[in-house]
């Protein structure tokens, strides 16, 4: 953690995921999205966040996108980009609860 912020403290910041993964100075190794994005798009910025993060993620970062069952049909794009193997080593589903957790590796 001290390598993300000197003070140790997680942070969880309330603005545009893709404006702030966009403006993030340094590489991301992990990566979690459970954002509602705007009306058009809710759960489907996923991928717009990832895709923007992508330049920034060394290989084997791992990407922890929530909603993964409850919100299969809107994440249908996001999930077919991190199950194809041209981009991400490995993605699972992961069925914690209702809500479900896809896990995935650059």
């Amino acid at each position: 953690m001290r390598r993300l912020d000197p003070t140790g403290i997680a942070r969880v910041l309330a603005a545009d995921a893709v404006d702030v993964v966009r403006e993030h100075p340094g590489p991301i190794e992990v990566l979690y999205l459970d954002a509602d994005g705007d009306a058009a798009r809710g759960k489907g910025i996923y991928l717009d966040i990832l895709q923007t993060a992508w330049d920034k993620m060394p290989a084997g970062s791992i990407v922890l996108a929530h909603n993964s069952v409850n919100c299969a049909e809107r994440l249908q794009h996001y999930l077919a980009w991190v199950r194809n193997p041209a981009n991400c080593r490995a993605s699972v589903n992961v069925i914690i609860d209702g809500e479900g957790l896809e896990v995935s590796a650059k």
